[in-house]
């Protein structure tokens, strides 16, 4: 099996100076239990790329994870643009389907463009990982919050399984 080509990684931010990546977050839950925000307001950032191109944005998790990786494979999929509206910012990125490429486009940015296969699949992966991470960080976040992110995560396996 060769290595996705394509990464795609969250953080959380808990502060202007603290950047928490995805992987250190079991061990801040266990030491620092309430140095998160709740979970609608709590803000990260998610990063992919490349060898080719580097693409962030940073916006409320809640908000931000299930329309990129989870929404956003099923519209690509189905050869439809995927447009992102900020929720905590003015930024608007449009993710298009192109042959074999995904290209990441906005107002404010040189267009980025990926592998298709290789970055519908990391983004279903770091929506999963977010999934798992956010049901032990915000357990009590509201119904629609933790509730949400199970449907939106299944179609994406479906779609992208092609099932």
């Amino acid at each position: 099996m060769t290595a996705n080509p394509v990464s795609v990684e969250f953080e959380v931010i808990l502060g202007p100076d603290r950047i928490v990546p995805e992987q250190e977050l079991p061990g801040i839950l266990a030491r620092e239990p309430d140095a998160f925000d709740v979970s609608y307001l709590q803000e990260g950032r998610l990063t992919i790329k490349s060898k080719d191109a580097l693409y962030d944005i940073d916006d409320p998790l809640f908000f931000m994870m299930p329309a990129f990786c989870f929404d956003a494979v099923i519209k690509l999929l189905a050869g439809e643009p995927a447009p992102y509206a900020s929720w905590g910012t003015a930024q608007e990125v449009t993710l298009n389907a192109e042959d074999d490429r995904i290209t990441i486009s906005g107002e404010d940015m040189d267009p980025q463009s990926y592998p298709k296969e290789a970055v519908l699949q990391a983004l279903l992966d770091a929506g999963i990982r977010f999934r798992t991470i956010a049901a032990e960080i915000w357990p009590d976040a509201s119904r629609e919050d933790r509730d949400g992110l199970g449907p939106r995560s299944d179609a994406a396996i479906k779609a992208l399984s092609g099932d």
